[in-house]
């Protein structure tokens, strides 16, 4: 038995790290492919990987062409990906596409949709072959993932789909059976949006998401504890974390305009302190208003969201799973990406329509009524902890013989 996992960095790394360590655990055979932001966390873990250079010779002429040519625009040097990796993934991508419609075609459509014009059917049913596994495990992704789904189901070789959140970015594909075989999903909420867009019930399995379980502390209000003091941080002070992640142009102003808000209105207050947490894409160099404290994407998120007392975020998973961990949580409506998500009061989020109104939600939220309501919503949701045997459980019965 053969495991194969592929997953981009962020909320999707995370969610299959749990996986990767329970089948280390249970002595099963695996192998996993780090793409992007994944590979250098993976070297910090520790944890055994292949890189898309495992597969792509980057020498190739027309890889490395293309691949310069969109180097300079989607290289990120902050995230600790080598200029090989880049061009590789770059160049194999764009390659496909000239394939597919021709090269001056394949810039018209790459103009128009980016890098989510990328479907690299060639390149994932090479890997599969190479790899010959007998079940393919990934989470939602444009690109790299969703053509290794595709191909799983081309190749006859079962597939299981995580998803990270919520189902609208990419609903098309989630729906359709020819892409994935089996979706597995945090809670009844999500199954049921499934269900609506004509997603079959009996392949969708409520099962969570394994790299909540890494949210799980046996003792979370000593860990708070200790982790405000190394900060600090006195009893009465309140820190309220901005969860940054990088935008798409039209919503870089509000992102910026959040940041100052919050800078500012902690600025002003002697009971409040600000943090920022970095996305594993941002770039840290670029600080638009101060914060009392940074959070880096290779520091434990769990940490810094035990250590809040308010968070707030637009669209980032972070922001779930602060709810998950029963933290005050606002969220900010306006980002590009706002019909990915579904905040809202039933999950035990505020949810405002406006940066401006982010002062006066700080203060609302600690409301003793308006918190409480907020609270029973959050304490409804899933525990975390028990994801990961979950699934592996509905792999194990979906798949008989694992």
């Amino acid at each position: 038995m053969k495991f194969f996992l592929a997953s981009y960095g962020g909320a999707h790394v995370n969610t299959l790290i749990p996986i990767i360590k329970a089948l280390e655990e249970r002595g099963v055979n695996y192998e996993m492919l780090a793409l992007t932001a994944a590979s250098p966390l993976m070297d910090r873990l520790n944890i055994k990987h292949k890189k898309i250079t495992d597969y792509v010779n980057v020498d190739d002429p027309l890889i490395r062409k293309y691949g310069e040519i969109l180097f300079e625009k989607h290289h990120n040097s902050y995230i600790g990906i080598t200029e090989n990796e880049s061009i590789a993934y770059l160049g194999s991508n764009f390659l496909e596409l000239v394939e597919t419609y021709g090269e001056e075609q394949a810039y018209e459509i790459y103009k128009k949709e980016g890098i989510n014009s990328f479907f690299p059917l060639k390149l994932a049913m090479r890997i599969l072959e190479e790899e010959s596994p007998d079940i393919l495990i990934t989470t939602e992704s444009p690109r790299m993932e969703s053509a290794l789904l595709r191909a799983a189901f081309l190749k006859g070789i079962s597939n299981f789909c995580i998803l990270v959140l919520f189902p609208f970015l990419f609903k098309e594909r989630l729906i359709r059976n020819d892409y994935v075989k089996n979706i597995c999903v945090v809670n009844e909420k999500i199954k049921n949006l499934l269900i609506e867009f004509g997603r079959t019930p009996e392949t969708i399995f409520v099962t969570g998401n394994p790299g909540f379980d890494l949210l799980y502390e046996e003792d979370p209000i000593k860990v708070r504890n200790t982790l405000r003091r190394k900060m600090g941080l006195t009893g009465h002070e309140k820190l309220v974390l901005w969860i940054d992640r990088p935008e798409q142009i039209n919503s870089n102003f509000l992102n910026m305009s959040i940041k100052k808000e919050i800078s500012a209105f902690c600025f002003t207050r002697d009971d409040y302190k600000s943090c920022i947490r970095f996305h594993p894409n941002s770039n840290s160099n670029e600080m638009e208003a101060p914060f009392d404290f940074i959070s880096f994407s290779d520091e434990p998120l769990k940490d810094i969201l035990l250590a809040a007392d308010v968070v707030i975020s637009m669209t980032s998973t972070a922001g779930y799973e602060a709810l998950l961990l029963n933290k005050k949580t606002i969220i900010v409506k306006g980002s590009d990406y706002d019909a990915c998500v579904a905040f809202d009061e039933h999950d035990g989020a505020y949810v405002i329509a406006s940066f401006q109104e982010i002062p006066q939600a700080i203060l609302d939220i600690q409301d003793d009524r308006k918190s409480e309501i907020l609270e029973i919503n959050r304490l409804k949701l899933p525990a975390i902890g028990c994801a990961t045997a979950n699934l592996l459980k509905t792999i194990e019965c979906v798949y008989e013989g694992y």
